[in-house]
């Protein structure tokens, strides 16, 4: 019974008002508590707007603080995106999978989903950037990646926002010592 109480208090809180310090006060009912974070992911997943989008930035907000009980979600996360819309949720969702240890199952969804935030210009800046990032970390697992993902980067840090002409210079020169590393080889 607690479980549904608790699932009750969250879902008025974020109703009642859209704020940071709301967004905290949320995020400390959760906690590190594992079962609570249960509860705030069903809300997320299966409400009805705008409770998911204000409980994206709660879970990212605890993923922050507890980054061992957010990844546990990782698989469900990449999972999800194909059939996120509200720049909320997927910005929320791409900061979770920056912070975890990407599952190699879901890779292939990852590299779908995320090429074509990267390419688009249209796209939110944070959801570029954090794509990049995400990308840049599974080619870490993946090098055959380094290569494609340099030339899009490039591609399009002309037309690009600041914050991914930032990103670019810092992943850019990493891409290209680390593609001389592997044509040295």
């Amino acid at each position: 019974m607690e479980g549904l109480i608790l699932k009750e208090r969250l879902e008025e809180l974020l109703l009642e008002e859209h704020s940071r310090a709301r967004t905290d006060e949320v995020a400390n009912l959760i906690g590190g508590d594992a079962d609570r974070f249960e509860i705030a992911w069903e809300i997320f997943c299966n409400s009805a707007p705008p409770l998911p989008q204000r409980m994206a930035w709660v879970i990212s907000v605890v993923a922050d603080l507890h980054p061992a009980l957010a990844s546990r979600y990782a698989s469900s996360i990449a999972a999800r995106l194909p059939f996120m819309h509200h720049p909320a949720e997927i910005r929320a969702s791409l900061r979770i999978l920056m912070s975890t240890a990407l599952p190699k199952e879901s890779l292939g969804i990852l590299l779908n989903q995320l090429f074509p935030w990267l390419e688009d210009p249209k796209q939110a800046a944070a959801i570029r950037v954090f794509s990049m990032q995400i990308l840049y970390d599974i080619s870490n697992v993946e090098p055959d990646l380094k290569r494609e993902l340099a030339m899009v980067i490039q591609s399009h840090s002309q037309e690009a926002s600041a914050a991914f002409r930032a990103r670019a210079r810092v992943l850019l020169p990493k891409l290209k010592r680390e593609l001389r590393q592997m044509e040295a080889k």
